[in-house]
């Protein structure tokens, strides 16, 4: 079997085996089958095992998976029935706490394995409780890049959903310089994209995959 294994930080940075028996932090450890992403566990600064992620296959069974890892992570998410479309893959997952399931819902990835959408699912009764889709900026046009030191910087992430939200409002944090640690919405004729240092970013009318939560896994390979 071609296994790849690969440490990461919280910024997603590659450490070397050598880096991490120095690391007084969090990282992730992550195991790669021929190229994909099969297992990632997530070790606390004391170097204990404290979350697991498992990628099902086909012929796997998830209830075999849970049984195998109940007992070796603390928490653990199992991620199955995967779809694609247009490069971006979805998945279902539950997320358990040894064989007692608490949470369940679905995620999408781009072609770079970054998250762009999240759906959390009441797992009682199949209620959505809340949606989360990110875009990635790739020209900052003007911003200072601080890429490598801010979690989440030059990223826009739209919530929906959420039951402090009216219909049709959308909640967006705008992580960029100048827009730290607000919450804006859009809503009637209120948009935070009609700023003048956001509209030429994303040009809100070009990216309809974001104007709702209605649709997870896009119809385009541009959003």
């Amino acid at each position: 079997m071609n296994t790849e294994i690969k440490y990461k930080n919280y910024f997603d940075e590659i450490l070397t085996p050598q880096q991490v028996k120095h690391l007084n932090d969090e990282y992730f450890k992550e195991y790669y089958e021929y190229g994909f992403l099969k297992k990632r566990e997530e070790f606390s600064a004391t170097n204990e095992l404290e979350h697991g992620e498992y990628f099902l296959s086909l012929n796997e069974n998830i209830n075999d998976v849970i049984n195998e890892f109940k007992n070796v992570c603390k928490t653990g998410t199992y991620y199955f029935n995967k779809q694609l479309g247009q490069g971006f893959s979805l998945w279902q997952y539950v997320y358990y706490t040894g064989v007692s399931q608490l949470s369940k819902g679905k995620i999408v990835y781009n072609t770079e394995g970054k998250l762009i959408a999240h759906q959390e699912i009441n797992h009682l009764n199949d209620q959505i409780i809340r949606t989360r889709k990110t875009y990635y900026l790739s020209n900052l046009d003007g911003f200072p890049d601080f890429d490598d030191l801010v979690a989440r910087y030059g990223t826009l992430q739209f919530n929906y959903n959420h039951s402090s939200l009216l219909p049709g409002e959308i909640c967006v944090w705008v992580n960029l310089t100048g827009f730290d640690h607000k919450e804006y919405y859009i809503k009637n004729n209120q948009n935070i994209f009609n700023h003048f240092m956001l509209s030429s970013l994303f040009p809100w009318t070009s990216h309809p995959y974001y104007h709702s939560a209605s649709l997870l896994l896009p119809t385009s390979s541009t959003i």
